[in-house]
């Protein structure tokens, strides 16, 4: 019940009938409700000041355990992201090449033990137009078997295939965010011709929401097929087209044990590449010392790539550590 202390000041504890708080304790509530919008009036510049540091306070925290969820807490929303790996050469022990060949992941399909899936990307920034629309958006040309390597659905229609590669089709899958933006998410898109770069692509499907791509920052807006690397590069073959080569472990296999894989397999890589490209000169002597000296990596992406994390990872989690910290230490102090 309520009551008035000594002091003059209200006290009260809550009282409970039947599950609901009393009258007593309601209006014990509302007095203190108005006394302290009192206490506020007469200091306004005061109140203010701590109005803006809570909001500050507030804000600064949900910052950071966003920074923390993901740069260093959320995986990939895939299927099974923790066999996800990917194909680099290092270059030298500060920088690792991850542009490729699109002949070395066709070769790793075809000969590595070590993966049930090889599948590649490459975005690119894209003209887009549709209707009176016209603007630019960020682009991504995949295989066709990258959708199906991620184990990845779509809300409408449906998805790129090793088909629509292999017979060049002129198809597009749309972002779930760009579908919803460019489109106000109406159901009747599927079917409609959108332009990309000049040429006409026929929209298939519009992906889930989730997934934004294995590269964190890249957020494609539409994804194609490598294939569509042809009409504007004005050339009949992609076999050496740059893309980001990924991975999927097999059951039981580790990433050290695939790259050991990799690397038996690399200076065949190399050679298919040179003799590819008709560069005279290369002896099987100086194709062994490349591999030697720049060999291939084979790297966990679970948590997808990031840059900012490669740059903030390290502090964001210094700062988390510094928190947990004090909060530890501030627990054993009350204790005490």
């Amino acid at each position: 019940m309520a009551d008035f202390a000594a002091n003059g000041q209200l006290s009260w504890e809550s009282s409970i009938d039947g599950g609901r708080l009393s009258r007593m304790t309601v209006d014990a509530l509302l007095l203190e409700l108005r006394q302290a919008v009192r206490d506020i009036s007469r200091r306004p510049l005061s109140a203010g000041a701590l109005v803006l540091l809570l909001a500050l306070g507030i804000g600064a925290n949900a910052l950071i355990f966003t920074a923390v969820d993901v740069l260093l807490l959320r995986p990939l929303l895939v299927s099974h992201p923790e066999e996800l790996v990917r194909f680099g050469v290092q270059i030298s022990p500060a920088h690792t090449d991850y542009e490729h060949h699109y002949l070395y992941a066709r070769i790793l399909r075809e000969r590595a033990r070590s993966f049930s899936d090889v599948f590649v990307s490459w975005p690119m920034e894209i003209s887009f137009s549709a209707g009176d629309r016209l603007e630019g958006i960020t682009g991504e040309t995949v295989s066709g078997n990258y959708f199906s390597s991620l184990g990845l659905a779509t809300t409408l229609g449906r998805l790129p295939t090793e088909e629509d590669e292999l017979k060049d089709a002129q198809v597009a899958v749309l972002s779930h965010s760009f579908w919803q933006g460019a489109f106000a998410g109406r159901e009747d898109v599927i079917g409609q011709t959108i332009r990309l770069r000049g040429n006409s692509f026929f929209i298939i499907g519009v992906l889930r929401p989730g997934f934004v791509d294995l590269d964190l920052e890249t957020r494609p807006d539409v994804w194609l097929t490598m294939s569509a690397g042809k009409l504007w590069f004005t050339t009949a073959d992609n076999t050496l087209a740059v893309s980001h080569i990924y991975m999927r472990l097999r059951p039981g296999v580790s990433a050290p044990q695939a790259e050991a894989e990799v690397r038996s397999l690399y200076p065949a890589m190399l050679e298919a590449s040179y003799a590819y490209s008709k560069e005279p000169g290369i002896t099987n002597e100086a194709i062994i010392e490349e591999a030697r000296q720049a060999p291939p990596t084979v790297t966990s992406v679970k948590m997808g790539i990031s840059a900012m994390r490669k740059q903030f990872g390290g502090a964001v989690g210094a700062l988390m550590g510094g928190v947990a910290d004090y909060s530890s230490s501030s627990a054993r102090t009350s204790e005490d």
